[in-house]
């Protein structure tokens, strides 16, 4: 079977489903005043979209929206696009999936394992007992369902990546919390991946309390278009899960494709 050497960022392409997350997140992106989106309402014009652009070996379902307010719209979405392309997928998600979805889930790894390609489910928690202070909105499930969910996947031999991200300054999520979620989760994830916020003056205007004194530096983000972001510095909260990982011998990424990678080159080991 004919295999890539890698995968990289720049064979990837994301997509979503159209129009403003009705999450509405306090710290995301996509509600800033100058974020650009794409807006494909329809599976079809989503692999419409894609048969225009280059050459991709993985497709995120991820990026504009939460794609899986509905699970199975996001499912949906998800089974057509591997059953088009044949492309790597990693999905992420802050819902939660029921026993029947978790089948379709499971179903879709078994499949794409028998043409060498892998499946990534990432499901995204990012405070346990603060997660009102970000994430508003009764639509989305509580830290505990969401640790569960992982560990559902996990036992159905998908492989999960716990999301811790973003990370925030201690004085705003305290680091305990993050701990905790790894306490309660990291026996049933592949791996973890953690990285801090990122932040505008209207992000950290929709935050209310967030320290807006927390040293920063400015970066170059491709969701921003002209538009100054910072990068919050939390090494010390990173650390902090860093070490904890590394003692539990639990994988740790900054970014997913580095995570990606390690568990793809497994699987072409066992090939």
């Amino acid at each position: 079977m004919n295999m890539i050497e890698n995968l990289t960022e720049e064979n990837r392409v994301f997509v979503s489903f159209g129009g403003k997350c009705s999450f509405r997140c306090l710290h995301c992106y996509t509600f800033s005043r100058n974020f650009q989106s794409e807006d494909f309402f329809s599976i079809e014009s989503i692999i419409n979209n894609l048969k225009r652009k280059n050459k991709f070996d993985i497709i995120y379902v991820s990026g504009y929206k939460e794609n899986f307010e509905n699970p199975n719209d996001g499912l949906d979405l998800v089974e057509a696009l591997f059953s088009e392309f044949r492309c790597h997928i990693l999905f992420t998600t802050r819902n939660i999936f029921n026993e029947a979805q978790v089948l379709r889930v499971s179903n879709l790894t078994k499949l794409m394992k028998e043409s060498g390609k892998l499946l990534f489910a990432c499901v995204s928690i990012s405070a346990y007992e603060s997660y009102k202070k970000i994430e508003p909105s009764n639509k989305i499930p509580n830290p505990e369902k969401r640790i569960e969910f992982v560990k559902q996947l996990y036992e159905n031999d998908i492989i999960t990546f716990l999301t811790l991200r973003p990370i925030y300054p201690d004085a705003f999520i305290p680091t305990k919390e993050y701990l905790k979620i790894l306490e309660k989760s990291y026996k049933f994830c592949n791996a973890v991946i953690a990285s801090g916020i990122r932040v505008d003056d209207y992000i950290k205007d929709r935050l209310g309390t967030f320290p807006k004194d927390y040293v920063s530096k400015l970066t170059d983000w491709h969701c921003f278009n002209d538009m100054p972001i910072e990068e919050v510095n939390v090494e010390k909260e990173l650390s902090e899960i860093d070490t904890f990982c590394r003692e539990k011998n639990v994988c740790i990424f900054e970014e997913s494709i580095p995570a990606m990678n390690y568990f793809y080159n497994h699987s072409k080991e066992e090939i």
